[in-house]
């Protein structure tokens, strides 16, 4: 094996002398040396197959196809000359994580290692994200009316901003190649994409060229060959932290250049030289954005058929409304696609989201693909590209991600515009298993959510501040300058947050003549509190003080 690995690390590293070659030479040379290597000092344990391709009658794809088998065989010998200590304990000792409850019990342990980082990195199942295809077919969950229905051919077109981070890159082309597959070509002009500075891309390229399958292998070794050409083979084996990013723009820039060789212009790429979060991010995309309308979505999304056409029909009836697809889940672990009820968006005095069951005037129509009242945004919506410019975009003095979405409805809805939800709409999520791209996301979202109370809520504002349990007056949380935020509401004659409450979200329960809020602490142990307890028992247990709602009190 250590020969083997000398011998491969000699020839391919020539590869960088041969820079001037063509893409197509240094493929057939990598194949050439793979199969050498796997010729002279590789015993193949099982013998596959043969497999035959449709329209292939010069067996082209299967002689590539054997070369990546073979490179893949010599990647995993490399890769298993320095095995990591404490590795299987480690397998061991956290194959209790929720990614293998209902998946995985097939995987051996260093499958299983690299699955469960994978999924401790992403918050989703990476592993299987990189062996599923980049345009699976999803099921068709829209109401039975909407596939009756017709449009006009002249509808708006649209500009599709994906924002992300560290995002796996099958995740993020499976969102593209659905965008583009299941967007009627005339209607999408363009995708932009936004990369908050992401650091992640060696490993990944490493991961998907090892146990990707055999599409993601072709798409991987074309789209690097010109990184190929310049950086030793050695050196993607063995990824230098110096260099991650720098990988991840060309793999990037690559499979940009691919799609804009056939679609000039059709792929823009936002790259921030720091991290500026989701919020600001998607202010980004918008600033690229052509189209006469944007849609702003998560880079972890795949789109079902005839998504886009409801929603340009409705802003192009009404240019102040916001839009926003149904959402159905896709589940971290086994990316299994979970029809989600039709609902309508709303928030909680903490400015957390929340799903609602729609209006009763909603119910009473018998018709479900009528457009659904919504209070809030979830997350990710469509909009006229120049109204949102006008209404104030997002608000740019908030950090990372957290309560824009609930500030965006409230804003809306006080100063003219509309929000809606529409069942004809259907876009498959990712809800992670956890936030992977940032340490404290609590923090954020309190500090935000008191920048919208400050601003739009009036009186109301002290209903955020009791539910964070945060004294209105010096907080100790520098929330930043709410100037020009102030000055938005001034200039387009907003109305009040007590308007709001009575016409938009009567559902929301207000407190009045309140005395005073906080913790009940134990006299004898003041680092035990008054919990509400498990929601399934109502019962009131003591439990380490936290200060968040579960310890919430009022009088």
């Amino acid at each position: 094996m250590m020969v083997c690995s000398r011998r491969t690390k000699t020839l391919v590293s020539t590869c960088v002398i041969l820079s001037g070659m063509t893409n197509i030479v240094c493929l057939l040379y990598v194949g050439w040396i793979t199969n050498y290597v796997a010729n002279v000092n590789t015993k193949v344990s099982e013998t596959e197959p043969e497999r035959k391709f449709e329209d292939d009658n010069k067996g082209e794809t299967l002689k590539i196809i054997e070369r990546l088998d073979r490179l893949e065989n010599v990647v995993n010998q490399h890769i298993q000359e320095v095995p990591q200590k404490g590795s299987d304990e480690k397998v061991e000792s956290l194959s209790d994580s929720s990614l293998f409850v209902r998946w995985g019990h097939d995987l051996g342990p260093e499958s299983r290692r690299v699955a469960l980082k994978k999924f401790q990195y992403y918050g989703y199942n990476g592993y299987l994200s990189d062996r599923l295809s980049l345009a699976r077919p999803i099921p068709d969950l829209r109401p039975d009316g909407c596939r009756n229905m017709s449009y006009p051919t002249n509808l708006p077109q649209v500009s599709i901003i994906f924002i992300f981070v560290n995002e796996a890159l099958s995740v993020i082309l499976r969102s593209i190649h659905t965008a583009m597959n299941r967007t009627p070509s005339h209607l999408l002009k363009e995708i932009i994409l936004v990369d908050d500075n992401s650091n992640n891309v060696h490993q990944e390229f490493l991961s998907n060229l090892i146990t990707g399958n055999k599409l993601m292998k072709l798409i991987l070794l074309h789209t690097h060959l010109q990184y190929l050409l310049k950086n030793a083979l050695v050196d993607v084996l063995v990824p230098s932290r110096t260099s991650d990013s720098s990988e991840l723009k060309e793999n990037l820039q690559n499979f940009v250049k691919e799609t804009n060789s056939q679609r000039p212009d059709f792929i823009k790429v936002v790259r921030h030289d720091k991290q500026e979060g989701l919020i600001r991010s998607r202010v980004s995309g918008w600033r690229a954005a052509s189209a006469p309308v944007v849609a702003l979505f998560d880079a972890h999304v795949e789109f079902n058929i005839g998504w886009a056409e409801p929603i340009l029909l409705r802003i192009k009836e009404d240019r102040t409304r916001i839009v926003s697809p149904s959402f159905d889940n896709i589940k971290y672990d086994t990316f299994e696609i979970e029809e989600y009820p039709l609902s309508a968006q709303g928030f909680d005095w903490e400015l957390w989201c929340r799903y609602l069951n729609p209006p009763k005037a909603w119910w009473t129509q018998y018709n479900h693909t009528a457009p659904i009242r919504s209070p809030a945004i979830i997350g990710c919506f469509v909009v006229d590209r120049k109204y949102f410019e006008e209404i104030g975009l997002l608000d740019e003095g908030m950090e990372v991600y957290g309560g824009e979405n609930v500030e965006l409805g409230i804003r809306v809805w006080q100063c003219g515009g509309s929000v809606e939800v529409l069942p004809c709409s259907r876009i498959a999520h990712i809800e992670r298993a956890h936030k992977p791209y940032t340490q404290d996301l609590t923090a954020h979202v309190r500090r935000n959510a008191l920048r919208v109370a400050e601003v739009w809520m009036d009186e109301y504002k002290n209903h955020v501040y009791m539910a964070w349990n945060i004294p209105p007056q010096d907080s100790g949380i520098d929330i930043g300058d709410l100037t020009e935020r102030k000055a938005l509401r001034n200039r387009l004659q907003c109305k009040s947050f007590r308007w709001f409450l009575a016409n938009i979200y009567s559902e929301m329960r207000t407190y009045s003549d309140t005395v005073a809020y906080g913790v009940v602490k134990n006299m004898l142990r003041n680092d035990l509190c008054l919990d509400q307890g498990p929601d399934s028992d109502n019962i009131p247990i003591l439990y380490l003080c936290h200060g968040m709602t579960p310890q919430a009190s009022a009088l």
